[in-house]
C-alpha cells in the first residue's frame, strides 16, 4: 500500500512533466488523499509526522511552505519557524491546527520569489 502512495504522489506531481492537465492532478491527489484515510496511509502520515518533528525543530529562518495537506493533519506544528503557508490544488481544503496560510496553487508555479522560502516541505 505505501508503494501504491508513494506512486501515486509522485503521478500527482508529475503532471507538469508530462502534459497532464490541472483537473487530472487534482483528481489523482483527491485519490492520494482518500488513500491516507486508510489505516496503512493514517500510520504512513504519523511516521512521516515523527520524522519531520526531529527535522523542524531544528530548521530556522522566517517563511515555511507546506504543499498539501496529506491526510489533514499538521505536519508543521515542530517548527520553531511562525509564519508557515500551506498550498494545496484543492480548493476549500481545511484550515491546519497551526493557524498558518492557506493558498491554493499548484507545485510547478509557486508564486513565490526566488529565494523567499526558508524551508518547503
Amino acid at each position: 500500500m505505501a508503494v501504491a502512495a508513494a506512486e501515486s504522489w509522485a503521478a500527482s506531481l508529475h503532471y507538469m512533466n508530462n502534459g497532464q492537465d490541472y483537473e487530472t492532478a487534482a483528481a489523482q491527489w483527491r485519490r492520494l488523499q482518500a488513500w491516507f484515510q486508510l489505516s496503512a496511509g493514517r500510520r504512513l502520515l504519523e511516521q512521516e509526522r515523527a520524522e519531520l518533528n526531529g527535522v523542524l525543530a531544528d530548521l530556522f529562518g522566517y517563511h515555511l511552505l507546506q504543499l498539501g495537506i496529506p491526510g489533514e493533519i499538521d505536519l508543521l506544528s515542530a517548527s520553531r519557524i511562525r509564519h508557515s503557508v500551506i498550498m494545496s490544488l484543492e480548493p476549500g481544503f481545511a484550515a491546519h491546527a497551526g493557524g498558518g496560510e492557506m493558498i491554493r496553487g499548484r507545485p510547478d508555479a509557486l508564486p513565490f520569489a526566488a529565494e523567499s522560502l526558508d524551508v518547503v516541505v
